[in-house]
């Protein structure tokens, strides 16, 4: 889990405009895919943000919209996401930040517990899951990548998982995706990046990998059964 802005690409940022035909890609001229890498937020997960800012409200003298743009627009949110800043040294600063009556633990729960799976493509990754290599590229932070991990068992596997927080680079910086090339040892024509957000899909194919837009579940059957890729 980017951020486009911050928290796992929590939708704050306009979404790129879905165009007709703007993920057409074609598979000839291209080696077969061998490793399939899947935003976290915005495609496998849901975002719920509006939920840890109504519960960080009740525990601030701010209105919620001034939790929101704090929380979003403070440069310490990105040292988090980069992996710059401990979740400890982050939740304080939240705390003194938000005047929050509250412990450090309630405050990373509350931060937290915002995320639900998107069922179809946490159902289409395990179907892809031993077929080919399955990873992550994500921009998130290590309290969200904590908690999306632990509840579910589809991303915990996901292999590689090249995140913002431990590679100290974010989409969307071409390095990121270099960077999650090497550890899946493929070549750019082997893989593929879907993601929720045009800037982040024009850096993958920068690097020579095929990139589209999460169009929902069907449509993104399509889109693999064209690269090749079978789907049951």
């Amino acid at each position: 889990m980017t951020f486009r802005r911050p928290f796992c690409n929590f939708g704050r940022e306009d979404r790129a405009e879905r165009k007709p035909n703007a993920n057409d890609l074609s598979a000839s001229g291209r080696g077969m895919i061998k490793t399939v890498f899947f935003d976290l937020g915005g495609v496998v997960v849901n975002v719920h943000f509006d939920l840890a800012v109504q519960r960080l409200a009740k525990f601030s003298p701010y209105e919620p919209a001034q939790i929101e743009r704090l929380l979003l627009e403070s440069p310490e949110t990105k040292k988090y996401e980069l992996g710059l800043t401990s979740t400890r040294e982050y939740a304080s600063w939240a705390l003194q930040a938000l005047q929050l009556r509250m412990e450090e633990e309630q405050f990373v729960r509350a931060f937290s517990d915002i995320f639900t799976p998107n069922q179809e493509v946490v159902r289409l990754i395990t179907q892809l899951d031993g077929r080919l290599q399955v990873g992550a590229i994500s921009n998130t932070n290590v309290a969200h990548y904590e908690w999306i991990a632990r509840h579910i068992e589809a991303v915990a596997g996901m292999r590689p998982a090249v995140l913002s927080f431990r590679e100290h680079l974010a989409k969307p910086d071409p390095a990121i995706f270099t960077t999650a090339l090497a550890r899946a040892g493929c070549a750019p024509a082997e893989a593929l990046f879907i993601d929720d957000l045009e800037p982040n899909v024009l850096a993958a194919r920068s690097v020579g990998m095929a990139a589209f837009l999460y169009p929902g579940r069907d449509a993104l059957v399509g889109e693999l059964r064209a690269l090749g890729i079978a789907v049951p």
